[in-house]
C-alpha cells in the first residue's frame, strides 16, 4: 500500500503542501476579498466534482448567516488543500516514472 494515502485513498496532506498553501492564502487574502477566493473555489469544486458543492451549501446552510462564508470557506479550503497534496504526488509520480524509464533505456 502507498503510505501517501489513507485506507479509503486519501491523500495524506505534508507539512511541505501545508505551508505552501497558507503561504498562498494568506497571500490572496492581503491583496483580495476573502469571498473571491471562496467563489474561485466553489466554482472550481463545481467544475469538478459538481456533487460536493451541495454539500458543501448544504452544511453551511446549517450555522447561523453570520457563520456561512466562514464553515463554506473550511470546508472548500480542505478540499482544494487535499487536491494540492493530490496534484504534488502526481507531479512525483511522474517524475519517478521518467526516471525509471530513463535507466531503462540505458541499460
Amino acid at each position: 500500500m502507498d503510505k501517501r494515502y489513507t485506507t479509503e485513498g486519501l491523500p495524506i496532506v505534508t507539512e511541505e503542501i501545508l505551508k505552501s498553501f497558507f503561504a498562498e492564502l494568506e497571500r490572496n487574502l492581503r491583496i483580495d476579498d476573502p469571498r473571491v477566493n471562496l467563489e474561485t473555489w466553489l466554482n472550481q469544486i463545481e467544475l469538478e466534482n459538481k456533487f460536493i458543492l451541495p454539500y458543501l451549501n448544504r452544511m453551511s446552510a446549517m450555522y447561523p448567516p453570520s457563520l456561512t462564508v466562514m464553515t463554506a470557506s473550511v470546508m472548500a479550503g480542505v478540499y482544494h488543500l487535499l487536491k494540492s497534496q493530490a496534484n504534488n504526488y502526481k507531479i512525483e509520480d511522474l517524475f519517478i516514472d521518467d526516471s525509471t524509464n530513463l535507466s531503462e533505456n540505458f541499460k
